[in-house]
């Protein structure tokens, strides 16, 4: 009885550190749509914007250049089949918290400010993305300056 208690007990933690390993790829992925999205906006994408993509997932979620290099790859055809952003940003809506959420937009702030010129079409997609993610206008804005000056200094 003991015995099939602690297989039971092993078998759940097992699932459970599977399931969480599962859905914090869910989150890498969905950020690393967004950002590839930022990055394609403008119908020009850019070494640099691309270079910017990759050093932030690396340093956000913890990964190889290896692993980051899969994920943007694996990001780019999932945008290129995906007709609209809402599953994406719903998968962040449920798993990360506000703070989170204002981060991922800082990150898409400074994709978009890689090339080092802000077109229309991006603005608009970053303002878009904030507001599925419930991102407060002022965090918008605060995350914007914070791209800005970050990409001019």
């Amino acid at each position: 009885m003991l015995g099939r208690l602690k297989s039971l007990l092993r078998n759940t933690l097992g699932d459970t550190v599977a399931i969480e390993a599962d859905l914090e790829h869910d989150v890498q992925l969905a950020s690393a749509v967004l950002l590839v999205d930022a990055a394609r906006a403008d119908h020009d994408e850019q070494d640099d914007e691309m270079r910017v993509i990759e050093s932030l997932l690396r340093e956000h979620f913890d990964l190889t250049a290896a692993e980051t290099e899969a994920l943007v790859h694996h990001a780019g055809e999932k945008l290129d089949h995906s007709v609209a952003l809402q599953g994406f940003t719903r998968q962040l809506m449920d798993t990360l918290t506000e703070a989170e959420r204002g981060r991922l937009v800082g990150m898409l702030w400074q994709v978009v400010y890689a090339d080092g010129k802000v077109d229309s079409w991006e603005e608009h997609l970053v303002r878009r993305i904030a507001d599925l993610l419930y991102v407060p206008h002022t965090e918008f804005i605060r995350r914007k300056l914070e791209a800005e000056k970050k990409n001019r200094g």
